[in-house]
């Protein structure tokens, strides 16, 4: 008998990009993050891509400052690319598919192809600022975020 798993996905605003991933939440044990594994399908990838590359990236946001007191261009929050993956046209490969990587790649058929992020062994830990005791922290307003 097996387990059911839970699987996250998000879809692109013109619906023929999917990330498929078997966990969204990353805990820092020991200094160590296991890997971000998980598979983009892009339907009908012939047509969709032609000729073009598809990069999945792991990307930090370190946000100073409000989104409503941003104005004429100035941004309070500052991205950086963490990790990057090609994942078409497929590269060579150092890391083995996961078990749920190759179930999904075997359901959604030739459009799935898997990829694996790392966390870097300095990176930092999400980290919310509140300005005042009375700020809802699920806002988000300052801090660190993945």
């Amino acid at each position: 008998m097996g387990g059911t798993v839970k699987i996250f996905k998000k879809c692109a605003p013109n619906g023929r990009v999917y990330v498929y991933m078997g966990k969204r939440e990353f805990v820092s044990c020991d200094g160590a993050v296991e890997p971000i594994n998980g598979v983009v399908n892009i339907q009908d990838h012939h047509d969709t891509l032609k000729g073009r590359r598809v990069y999945v990236q792991l990307v930090i946001t370190f946000r100073h400052g409000r989104e409503e007191e941003e104005t004429m261009g100035l941004s309070f929050k500052k991205e950086l690319i963490l990790d990057r993956v090609q994942v078409f046209p497929p590269e060579k490969r150092d890391s083995e598919e996961t078990k749920l990587q190759s179930r999904l790649i075997q359901k959604l058929g030739e459009g799935a192809m898997p990829f694996t992020l790392n966390f870097p062994d300095l990176a930092p830990n999400s980290v919310v600022i509140c300005a005042d005791e009375n700020e809802d922290p699920s806002q988000r307003t300052m801090g660190v975020f993945y």
